[in-house]
């Protein structure tokens, strides 16, 4: 079960019904504050005569795109452990293992454990892949979420026992976040991609999955797929925060064959936003009567999708196949981010995000709801970047007509949300009429 309103009691629902869940996303799911990765730093691994981890320090190097390969020539069992040495996680904080398959690889399931270590003590419960994610076949990513053993360690084992491997696992990276400041938390710190499906000759594929996270609003990912093939192709994009009900995710697609329309998607497109481990989590409701398409000025082929989520959110996952590929065969993705709400305004006789006054008056512009942590922006302009003042509360005298714009920087974040915006209206000062009598012999 899906977690989505943030609080303290529905959490304690959620610690009997949903306790993976509840375990793995705790620390970022109450915070809202910027993470930042610590990664592991050094490694050891095993395997017998036909089994080995080739590459081993790729997954101890910091770079989320390079792997270590595990691999299993007939039958037998390989592990690999990493190890956390400068920083460790707390006893409380779960870790994070970013693990691939190849193509030839399918059915994983309760053969692939991990498994927290302290030392050479194995500490907490050991969890195979089935009790921590979906499906993971085909030539296909995860960010799994080890649930934190509650008491101290400093690395973690993958495992694997059975037959052979084919193509092998690969093993990225491990990490734990930590709270941090000077983050970009709209723009996505990582991206996975891949197939739920047996591929077989390159049928379907995602090419180049990193443009749908660079920032350029003209170079795209995209994602193939046939009806043939039973199994969706997905790209999947991580965030350094987790979202507040009511943020949204915006994503600008293209039909390279042919229109955009709300119909299409609504049918062939699914769109999902969730924490951590949680992928099952329902897709989101494209229904042509709900969904909000945009096409881009001078263009019927592409669009951005603004889609306002009212539960929490680290990840979104945008896909299309499993089974419906039979009019939306490919799909090119420019970009994938989160956009933060706007603050709401307010003040007295505040109406319609317009406020009128007299000449004279002070005015004090409050945020509606501040939240602990987050830093409040005033400007006079829609895109400035330089706040005429930072505070909950704008007191503003001497004034005169103008828009003032409010937004909001969450904790540890460098960039802003949407701007909120309000019209005070000033009545000009007449000043006071002049009265004389005239004498009438004058």
């Amino acid at each position: 079960m899906y977690c989505k309103i943030p609080h303290p009691i529905t959490g304690l629902f959620c610690l009997i019904c949903c306790t993976a869940f509840f375990n793995t996303a705790t620390s970022s799911l109450w915070a809202q504050q910027a993470q930042e990765r610590v990664y592991a730093e050094t490694q050891t691994s095993g395997g017998g005569l036909l089994s080995m981890v080739a590459n081993a320090g790729n997954a101890v190097d910091r770079n989320k795109d390079t792997y270590s390969t595990m691999s299993i020539t007939v039958v037998g069992s390989v592990w690999q452990k990493l190890n956390f040495t400068s920083e460790l996680p707390g006893p409380n904080d779960p870790v994070h293992i970013k693990i691939g398959t190849s193509a030839a690889l399918l059915g994983l399931g309760n053969s692939l454990s991990l498994q927290a270590y302290n030392g050479n003590d194995e500490v907490g419960e050991k969890y195979t892949l089935n009790t921590l994610i979906g499906l993971l076949a085909g030539e296909d990513q995860a960010d799994i979420v080890l649930p934190a053993p509650g008491e101290p360690y400093d690395s973690v084992r993958v495992y694997y026992s059975g037959a052979a491997l084919g193509g092998g696992i690969r093993i990225y990276e491990a990490y734990f976040n930590k709270p941090s400041t000077g983050i970009i938390c709209n723009a996505a710190s990582d991206v996975l991609w891949g197939s739920e499906a047996s591929i077989v000759g390159g049928v379907n594929s995602v090419i180049n999955p990193q443009y749908a996270v660079d920032g350029d609003d003209t170079s795209f990912a995209e994602l193939y797929s046939t009806a043939s093939v039973v199994g969706k192709m997905h790209l999947t994009t991580l965030y350094p925060i987790t979202t507040m009900p009511g943020d949204s995710l915006r994503v600008v697609i293209q039909n390279p064959g042919g229109l955009l329309s709300l119909e299409l998607l609504s049918k062939y497109l699914q769109i999902k936003a969730y924490v951590d481990n949680e992928e099952e989590t329902e897709p989101l409701d494209l229904d042509a009567n709900v969904l909000s398409l945009k096409l881009l000025s001078g263009d019927s082929d592409t669009g951005a999708i603004t889609y306002p989520v009212d539960f929490p959110f680290n990840r979104i996952q945008v896909s299309i196949g499993d089974g419906l590929a039979t009019v939306l065969s490919a799909l090119r993705v420019y970009e994938i981010h989160i956009i933060p709400q706007a603050p709401k305004i307010t003040a007295p006789n505040l109406e319609d995000d317009e406020l009128h006054i007299c000449y004279g008056d002070e005015v004090t512009l409050s945020v509606a709801n501040p939240v602990a942590g987050s830093e409040y922006r005033w400007y006079t302009t829609e895109t400035g970047t330089t706040p005429l003042y930072t505070g909950t509360s704008f007191n503003i005298a001497d004034l005169e007509t103008t828009t003032y714009y409010l937004a909001e920087s969450r904790q540890g974040c460098t960039d802003e949300s949407a701007r909120a915006s309000v019209r005070v209206y000033v009545s000009p000062n007449y000043g006071s009429p002049e009265i004389s009598i005239l004498n009438e012999n004058d």
